[in-house]
């Protein structure tokens, strides 16, 4: 049995590196041969998009990450048909307006470029419901995507950006936000008006506390706030009823604060530390009961060992 198990993996191992191998001339020719709507051409090192993919009107998934584009063709509308467009890891120094034609368009991934701003008619995108602008060098919030009515999920994580618009609200059909590994070192009080948000991920920012107005995201399940400068756990979480997980990892957390009690709740709390280590880590975990539903708190709590009392 475990030979047949091994002679599978190995099977499908190299059916994989096989795939990844052919060149982008063989894998048109597949999608042409086989009427597929799905055509990577990722890590072909092409640096222009063969003519051939503007061919392919059957296309509803492109993708052309990790390549060397800068730009696209004049006629790549022509893939009215496109739902997904993936051209992340690429050289582009702006979004191709030509994209703007795609009336399909709901998935577009433009993260690890170098990107510094968005086009002005951007939210022309009326369908995007998905937008990844990961890694680039944006440095201002781009007010150019306030106006993407159907926007469900945003990721703008390490763009270099210090402060999020008041106007953020008008996303008001965001689901998830990823504002990670950026400069942020306060929250809109605005951000209260974006009822619909299910994931909020602040990770590796500079924030301290939290705006009264979050308690207003009543469909808030996870909130990320690890790496941040947070010394209390902040208070509002208290309000979050659907909230499910919420993690604080690396924070100069120095104690599980007694407000722990405004959960009207009873939190079973276990440290474990590593006391001749430099950065103490300390770990707390509260399982806490809200109207009957679970709310699982992860606090992980770090601080230096010098300012805790410890033997050792």
């Amino acid at each position: 049995m475990r030979i047949v198990y091994f002679l599978l993996c190995f099977a499908i191992t190299f059916t994989i590196h096989a795939q990844e191998e052919l060149t982008a001339s063989e894998r048109i020719q597949a999608v042409i041969a086989e009427n597929a709507t799905t055509l990577s051409l990722y890590q072909t090192n092409i640096s222009a998009v063969p003519s051939e993919v503007m061919t392919l009107l059957q296309l509803e998934v492109l993708d052309l990450s990790s390549n060397n584009l800068t730009t696209l063709p004049d006629n790549f509308a022509s893939l009215s048909n496109l739902r997904e467009l993936y051209l992340g890891n690429n050289q582009f120094e702006t979004i191709p307006t030509v994209i703007f034609d795609l009336p399909n368009l709901e998935r577009l991934d433009v993260s690890d470029n170098q990107l510094v701003r968005l086009p002005d008619n951007f939210s022309s995108i009326s369908t995007l419901q998905i937008l990844n602008l990961r890694n680039n060098n944006l440095v201002d919030f781009p007010n150019e995507i306030l106006g993407l009515a159907n926007l469900r999920t945003l990721n703008l994580s390490n763009t270099s950006m210090v402060q999020l618009p008041a106007d953020i609200a008008q996303l008001s059909t965001l689901e998830t936000i990823n504002l990670s590994n950026n400069g942020i070192d306060t929250l809109s009080a605005n951000i209260g008006e974006m009822i619909n948000l299910q994931g909020l991920f602040l990770d590796n920012n500079n924030l301290s506390d939290l705006p009264n107005e979050i308690t207003s995201l009543i469909n808030l399940r996870e909130l990320s706030l690890s790496n941040n400068m947070f010394e209390d756990v902040p208070p509002e979480i208290a309000e979050l009823e659907a909230l499910r997980f919420i993690t604080l990892a690396g924070n100069p957390l120095s104690r599980v604060p007694d407000e722990l009690n405004i959960f009207n709740a009873q939190a079973i709390i276990e440290y474990a530390s590593t006391p001749n280590s430099y950065w103490l880590q300390n770990a707390t975990l509260a399982m806490i009961f809200i109207s009957g539903s679970l709310l699982l708190l992860l606090i992980f709590m770090r601080w230096r060992e010098n300012s805790v009392s410890s033997t050792p």
